[in-house]
């Protein structure tokens, strides 16, 4: 306990030691100042006490300043310079910091108008403005969450927008091959080429996948253009039949040579004119060689009349018809 209360001695008695040297000091700056100095010295000092009392410490350290050039010593100056410069920077972080919640408030708001913007842009789809505000909000604010959202959401619009874009166009193009398939069959039956069309019509109605107004469309156009040839066809089979019953083969030849001109795979008219061929060649044959004898004995006028006879029993298309109008032509 005794050695406490002689280091609390020693300590007191240290500061008065400095106290006293400070005072000592004071007291030598003091006298190598002239009275007016001091006067004007200590003048600054009030103005700068008065100053820190109304805290305007900007005041305060301007007057200590020239307190202080006019007496670099003055340990009063320097004690309360201290505390103003100390105040002073305690001002001008408190300044800062208010400065920087202000700038920090003020940005808030500008993102907060920013993502306003930006939301209304992606609902309207508007993807050039969207982007350039997303680019505006990151960089006020770099970790902006509703900007990613944002973006997310117009990203996806895009890519599914893109997807409904690329099914249109192939729809679009499935249908156009369609459309086109039908156009050869379509073509034929406006010409009225029931036949062809027929034939065209049929080859579309097995196509698969096909739209069904289409193959409606062709199966209407099928049945019409069948309708048209059998309209067609029909008169020209009955009177071939009633030629033939007739024995006007010949005609009823032409009948059928003129059906299979509107259906060539008339199966009817086919055999028929076969038959009809072989029979008439046989006697377009007989005669033609009677009208060979009659020429070589020169009985030119019976050889004549005979090879006329050929013509109008042969067809065109048959041989003999051929060679009895080559020999008339000679006779000439």
């Amino acid at each position: 306990r005794q050695m406490c209360i002689r280091d609390r001695v020693k300590t007191t008695s240290k500061k008065q030691v400095a106290k006293a040297k400070d005072d000592k000091k004071a007291e030598q700056a003091k006298s190598k100042l002239g009275p007016e100095i001091i006067a004007e010295r200590d003048s600054y000092y009030q103005l700068a006490k008065t100053a820190v009392d109304n805290r305007d410490f900007e005041a305060a350290s301007f007057n200590l300043d020239k307190a202080l050039a006019l007496d670099p010593d003055f340990l009063q100056a320097k004690q309360l310079s201290k505390v103003v410069k100390n105040s002073l920077a305690k001002i001008s972080e408190l300044n800062e910091e208010k400065r920087r919640e202000e700038e920090a408030e003020k940005r808030r708001k500008e993102v907060a108008d920013l993502v306003k913007r930006a939301t209304d842009a992606v609902k309207d789809r508007n993807i050039e403005l969207s982007r350039k505000l997303f680019q505006q909000i990151k960089i006020k604010d770099p970790r902006n969450f509703d900007v990613t959202a944002l973006e997310a959401e117009l990203e996806g619009w895009i890519v599914q927008r893109n997807k409904e874009k690329l099914e249109k166009a192939q729809d679009e193009a499935e249908r156009k091959k369609m459309v086109s398939q039908l156009q050869p069959g379509k073509a034929l039956f406006l010409k009225e080429d029931w036949y062809s069309a027929i034939g065209e019509l049929e080859k579309f109605m097995k196509i698969k996948p096909m739209d069904e107004d289409l193959l409606k469309e062709g199966a209407e156009m099928l049945k019409k253009s069948k309708e048209n040839l059998n309209s067609v066809i029909a008169p020209l089979l009955g009177k071939a039949r009633s030629l033939k019953e007739g024995e006007d083969l010949k005609a009823a030849y032409q009948t059928y040579s003129e059906a299979l001109q509107y259906d060539p795979s008339l199966i009817e008219a086919l055999n028929e004119m076969a038959q009809i061929d072989s029979t008439l060649t046989l006697r377009s044959k007989r005669v033609y060689r009677e009208a060979i004898i009659s020429e070589s004995l020169g009985l030119y006028e019976e050889a004549k009349s005979k090879y006329q006879e050929v013509q109008q029993i042969a067809p065109k298309e048959n041989e003999y018809y051929r060679k009895a109008t080559e020999r008339l032509e000679s006779l000439l």
